[in-house]
């Protein structure tokens, strides 16, 4: 008896290190895999430096995750295109301290604005000559302001025509907060006891980013002066007026609270014009939202997107486009609702994006300008002829198949039922004799007002080569199917193995794959969800986005409403929480601890309700915001759904 119990016990521990060993095995080759997929550059960003007569000088900034150093390595490659002909000059590594950089409009000068190796703290403006001479000009030892901004919402490094001054936007100088126990010093303001004042910020990856400033530098002189805009509005997005007399800018307005602003372009802001004494003048008109001002070559115009402000967070936005100095304005392209027709048959479903209109965007004759913009999920580009407008049809940017169909179930309101849905495919469309079938990840993208475009991302790139197949559908909601789609959504929220289906998605998109996971819930697979919203109802009061509870769940949104009994029961009743009772899919949560949009009490509590249930399920908690994109966050976070997909993956 006592030789079979340790044949048994033999046995078992050969089991367990046979067990270890596919793990580790296992473990190695997603690693290897994604170590493979990560030497691929990304284009982060794109100049044009000089043109000549046949001859166009452009500069490309490549990412490419630094594996060692655990972090994002950007370099610089400049082009030369001659007709057809494409020379490239050797990549050169570009400083991860250079926050901003620009060069100037003869192309004698570049300023780069840089933080120091040393302190963190300090930054300063360095300016680049012809020649390779350099100076530098220390912005702490100025001390007219606090940090320079360097982010999508406000940022802006900006030359004046004559290559003399720049302007930039950075936080407002603030009192030296100190204890009230702290001698008062004679110089400067009073700033004891504001020690612990709590300064309303713009929320998720603007921390610190609170009252901003209009800078402007002669870098010559050395003489930086900063101007302040009335009742708290927040300037941001520069460029220099005609003759370098003055400055148009965008003014977010802060009042009575500030809301999110990334991925949000429905806030109130207004187009404004300062001249060089700091005389601030609001020149548009109504209530909208006013993005990415452009001064026309000739500076007789400034264009500028404009778009609602409130209810659903990204939507279709007019180009309009002003006369200066007489302030007339015109809409050159509006909202479309569905589509329209242009030139040569083509159609236009209206102007979608986050990232607004190219800083060269207008053509050298001051009367056509180019924008690009989704119709369905492809980008295209167009050109736009102000005087008299016309829109001219570019090319469609095909990268992946992709099919597009009208969904069955019909909407609650009938005239939304015939907006097609566009599902984008990564994976070989047919299999080798012999090759298994392949897993299935559906993966919605998050918003929900955005769009999954036909080019080229990472992560899907990745299962790919793990060998799954995935698919995106643009839902109900997206960008890019005319403002209807958009509009679709707020208030309604033979290659392939049937049997191997797994659910991915963030944000709005873990929303999804968890009401996915409760509707299904013999059907799916695993599922990993990234930061998702699981209560819209216990998200209203910690988000920094409260109007995205209200306007999802179908109600309007007041800065001062404070939602009722009856409004939270509809939130509950439309969130993932309020099923999970039939949820029996196994769930990874990937949770960013420094989330504001999304924060993680929304993971935590789905994650215990589960546990609770009996449900397999793990928490992964990063210091990260929303968007888990530091390097070595991104590389675990991916690593791991993979191989929690790997382990409920039928072989």
């Amino acid at each position: 008896m006592q030789s079979f119990f340790s044949k048994g016990s033999r046995l078992l521990k050969s089991l367990h290190q046979q067990s270890r060993f596919n793990h580790c095995k296992m473990v190695d080759s997603v690693v290897a895999a994604y170590k493979e997929v990560a030497k691929i550059a990304i284009v982060k960003g794109a100049k044009i430096l000089n043109i000549d007569d046949n001859e166009v000088a452009v500069q490309v900034s490549w990412s490419v995750r630094n594996l060692a150093a655990m972090e994002n390595a950007v370099s610089s490659c400049d082009y030369l295109v001659r007709g057809k002909k494409v020379t490239a000059m050797p990549p050169v590594p570009i400083n991860k301290n250079i926050l901003l950089s620009q060069r100037s409009p003869s192309g004698k000068r570049l300023a780069c604005v840089v933080t120091s190796e040393k302190e963190k703290d300090e930054q300063h403006v360095m300016v680049v000559e012809q020649d390779g001479s350099m100076f530098t000009i220390d912005l702490k030892t100025a001390n007219k302001h606090g940090k320079v901004y360097a982010d999508p919402e406000f940022s802006c490094l900006e030359w004046s025509p004559d290559d003399k001054m720049i302007t930039y936007v950075a936080e407002k100088k603030r009192i030296k907060a100190t204890s009230f126990l702290t001698p008062f010093e004679a110089e400067g303001e009073d700033g004891r006891g504001q020690e612990y004042v709590h300064h309303n910020e713009w929320g998720e990856q603007l921390e610190g980013k609170h009252k901003s400033v209009v800078c402007i530098l002669n870098v010559d002189s050395g003489e930086l002066s900063t101007h302040d805009l009335p009742d708290e509005l927040c300037p941001g997005q520069l460029v220099w007026g005609p003759g370098g007399n003055g400055i148009f800018g965008v003014a977010f307005v802060s009042k009575p609270y500030r809301l999110g602003l990334v991925y949000c372009p429905n806030r109130e802001s207004r187009l404004f014009y300062m001249d060089l004494e700091g005389r601030y003048t609001q020149i548009s008109q109504g209530l909208s939202n006013i993005r990415s001002p452009r001064l026309s070559p000739d500076g007789s115009r400034i264009a500028f997107l404009r778009s609602t402000v409130g209810g659903p967070h990204a939507k279709s936005a007019q180009l309009c486009v002003m006369s200066w100095p007489s302030k007339e304005e015109k809409v050159a392209v509006d909202v479309v609702l569905r589509e329209r027709k242009i030139e040569e048959g083509y159609t236009f479903k209206g102007i979608y994006g986050y990232s607004g209109l190219p800083a060269r965007c207008w053509l050298s004759d001051s009367k056509r300008l180019l924008f690009s913009s989704y119709k369905f999920d492809n980008i295209m580009t167009y050109v736009v002829n102000v005087t008299p407008r016309r829109e001219i049809p570019g090319i469609p940017n095909h990268f992946r198949a992709y099919w597009s169909f009208v969904n069955e179930v019909p909407h609650p309101d009938p005239k939304y039922s015939d907006i097609p849905i566009s599902v984008i495919y990564y994976g070989p469309t047919y299999l080798e004799e012999g090759a298994p079938k392949r897993p299935l990840i559906c993966w919605p993208h998050g918003g929900p007002h955005s769009t999954v475009a036909n080019m080229f991302y990472f992560e899907p790139s990745f299962f790919v080569k793990l060998g799954y197949s995935i698919v995106f559908p643009n839902y109900r909601g997206s960008l890019g199917f005319g403002e209807d789609g958009v509009n679709a959504l707020p208030g309604h929220v033979d290659v392939l193995d049937p049997s191997q289906v797994f659910l991915c998605g963030g944000s709005h998109g873990g929303f999804l794959v968890t009401h996915l996971a409760a509707k299904y819930p013999d059907f799916y697979k695993a599922v990993s969800a990234r930061n998702p919203v699981t209560s819209i109802s216990g998200l209203v009061n910690v988000t920094d986005i409260p109007d995205w509870s209200f306007v999802e769940s179908g109600f309007p949104f007041e800065p001062k409403k404070v939602a009722d009994a009856s409004m939270l029961a509809k939130m509950l009743e439309v969130s993932p929480l309020c099923n999970i009772d039939n949820i029996k899919t196994p769930t990874l949560f990937l949770v960013g601890k420094n989330d504001a949009r999304v924060p993680p009490s929304q993971s935590f509590h789905f994650h215990k309700m589960l546990l609770a249930r009996g449900v397999d399920t793990k928490l992964l908690l990063y210091e990260d915001c929303h968007s888990l994109r530091k390097t070595n966050v991104e590389a675990d976070s991916v690593i791991n759904t993979a191989l929690w997909f790997e382990k409920y993956r039928q072989k």
